[in-house]
């Protein structure tokens, strides 16, 4: 993993002030520091409308730790140039293809040079056979192209400016920001935001700055005399629905293999282990391989979100290297701020706290950790899903009540529930329409979640394709990122595979097998009562609710300073800290966390300007 900052311009852009704004993300990569600033017509002499070139990277080392991988990296032989802020998990057997085809290569075990020479060779084609987690800036000089690349879930986050004849990119939202120098927000973001707790792509808070979304290339002519881009989706994850006979073997080989390429790495390797059933079956997997296991749990005093008696367990089992980090009322009221600064775009989940903590606790050890994330998309472990499609089967429906609720006394999600259109229904799980109508008179028409939806004629999958859409690709992923990430700490997941998840996107969910991770219970059944393996299911959360209401006085004089982009009433204020209920908490949150962005950001441009 890594980070970057760059530019293509028809301006010679101030190298140094690519380095002033990179400071903000030298923790993606802080093991060396590498920038390029050159001409295109020092790469290709014969190019009509030559640009600058400017390129900040810094690099968290995990494949080939020599100066063989160093980045950006570029090929006389192709007369290429690349970085990848991620990794391929295959690069293995995508080095074996290149040497099949007479390509020469250096490394035995740099990723970045096996995606380099891929896209080199092969061309934009090549990407559709990398198995990771990247975002790739990649220049081919020979055929005047630049491509931005971002992989298929959205693992890995790429920005970008451009007015035509300057294009910025970066890994970093607040580095490009505090490049440009300035900002203007965009309103409709700020809805979405208020709504949807997170700016989806490809947009960002910002106008006129976006996101490369998941699984797409953008493009440009290096020759033409404007910076025009085009864009094109390589990976589409609708087009996978079938319905298919589950095959055991099939998918047990598939899991295997996912396991097995993400644990390539020249560094030790740790387990985030909750003792739930997606970390535990990873790590039955990887004891059954002989990987050597070292696990990582956060603990709780709150018994309510404390999973310890039960990781302790699969330690037992196991017999694992382990260490436990407790979350307690003190990390809380000493990082919750800090952990607020971590993240670049407006982002209001509180399980960022306990994700930074414990990633802070491996990161002093390891610098690679693998995960469960994605297990429940994967085999339908969410209660919401199946909750929505028993409701939307009622004769009943709550719709028109769920209209006149007060919208400062909640989402009405309640009523929403239990509507008999299944979209509806899920999207009351997911969205809080009613928060931006108290600031805003006018709203903008934001049909996002309801543009994602397809009617693929399976209710089930509908919804699984809208968690991987939106709730995995666009929130958990990007609080996996940067909260990993301000720790210089690889966050892998094999249940993020994209073969496993075309896989399973074709068969029959129907079959006993497959629903209600039926799978890894079955995987499990052998080793564990129960007890442990059908117990309700925990979040990896802290209890944001009681910390809001016990900090009051303090939020409220906060959501007061009116730092927001918006007017807020002090009535509102009243009445979303009166009615003490959990989602006024997450209300309430979602303000503070807005105005300790801006705080953030403008701190940032104004230290630059000083």
């Amino acid at each position: 993993m890594c980070g970057f900052i760059g530019s293509i311009s028809f301006y010679q852009n101030n190298l140094e002030s690519l380095l002033s704004a990179n400071k903000i993300q030298t923790c993606r990569g802080p093991d060396e520091l590498t920038t390029l600033s050159k001409k295109i017509s020092q790469f290709d002499e014969k190019v009509k409308n030559d640009k600058y070139i400017n390129l900040v990277f810094n690099r968290l080392a995990i494949q080939d730790l020599s100066n063989n991988g160093s980045q950006p990296m570029y090929s006389k032989d192709f007369n290429s140039l690349i970085m990848l802020n991620g990794e391929i998990f295959n690069h293995n057997e995508l080095r074996d293809e290149l040497r099949a085809n007479g390509v020469s290569l250096v490394s035995e075990s740099s990723d970045t040079e096996v995606a380099l020479k891929q896209l080199s060779f092969f061309g934009k084609s090549a990407v559709q056979k990398f198995n990771g987690q990247f975002s790739i800036v990649f220049f081919d000089f020979k055929n005047n192209s630049l491509m931005l690349i971002r992989d298929r879930l959205g693992q890995k986050p790429l920005f970008y400016f451009n007015n035509t004849e300057t294009l910025i990119f970066s890994s970093n939202l607040k580095s490009l920001i505090s490049n440009l120098g300035d900002y203007k927000i965009d309103e409709h973001s700020i809805q979405q935001y208020l709504e949807l707790g997170v700016v989806p792509a490809p947009n960002t808070i910002f106008k006129n700055v976006y996101k490369v979304k998941p699984g797409e290339i953008i493009e440009t002519n290096l020759n033409q005399k404007k910076i025009i881009l085009e864009t094109q989706q390589f990976w589409i994850i609708d087009n996978f629905v079938a319905e298919r006979k589950f095959d055991e073997s099939s998918f047990e080989e598939k899991l295997s293999e996912a396991i097995k390429i993400r644990h390539r790495a020249d560094v030790p390797i740790a387990n985030l282990l909750s003792g739930g059933i997606d970390s535990t079956s990873i790590i039955k997997i990887m004891s059954q391989n002989n990987f050597e296991i070292n696990s990582f749990t956060a603990t709780y005093r709150e018994k309510k979100y404390d999973e310890s008696y039960w990781s302790n367990i699969v330690v037992e089992r196991f017999k694992l290297s382990h260490q436990q980090k407790q979350i307690s009322t003190k990390s809380v009221d000493t990082e919750i701020f800090n952990t607020l600064d971590i993240f670049d775009e407006p982002y209001f989940d509180p399980s960022n706290l306990p994700s930074n903590l414990i990633y802070s606790e491996i990161s002093k050890k390891f610098k690679v950790a693998i995960s469960g994330d994605g297990g429940d998309e994967l085999l339908n472990g969410y209660i919401r899903t199946n909750l929505a499609i028993k409701r939307s089967n009622k004769p009943y429906t709550f719709d028109a009540l769920a209209k006149i609720y007060p919208k400062t006394l909640g989402t009405g999600s309640n009523l929403s529930s239990y509507s008999n259109q299944l979209d509806t229904s899920y999207f009351s799980f997911l969205s809080d329409t009613n928060f931006k109508e108290i600031f805003f008179k006018k709203t903008h028409n934001n049909s996002y979640l309801k543009n994602l939806y397809r009617d693929t004629g399976d209710k089930l999958k509908n919804l699984i394709l809208i968690d991987y859409k939106f709730f995995l690709s666009e929130q958990m992923l990007l609080k996996v990122d940067r909260t990993s990430m301000a720790n210089s700490l690889e966050v892998r997941s094999p249940f993020m595979d994209h073969k496993l998840i075309e896989y399973m996107l074709g068969v029959n969910y129907d079959d006993p097998k497959v629903g209600k991770k039926q799978y890894l219970k079955n995987l499990l059944k052998e080793d564990f009562e129960d007890d442990f393996i059908n117990r309700k299911k925990m979040g990896f959360v802290f209890n944001l609710e009681k910390w809001v209401y016990e900090n009051e006085v303090g939020l409220k004089r906060i959501i007061q300073s009116n730092q927001l982009p918006f007017s807020i009433e002090q009535n509102v204020i009243n009445i979303l800290f009166t009615f003490k209920t959990r989602i006024n908490s997450h209300r309430i949150w979602k303000l503070i966390t807005l105005i300790r962005y801006f705080q953030h950001v403008d701190n940032i441009i104004k230290s630059r300007n000083q």
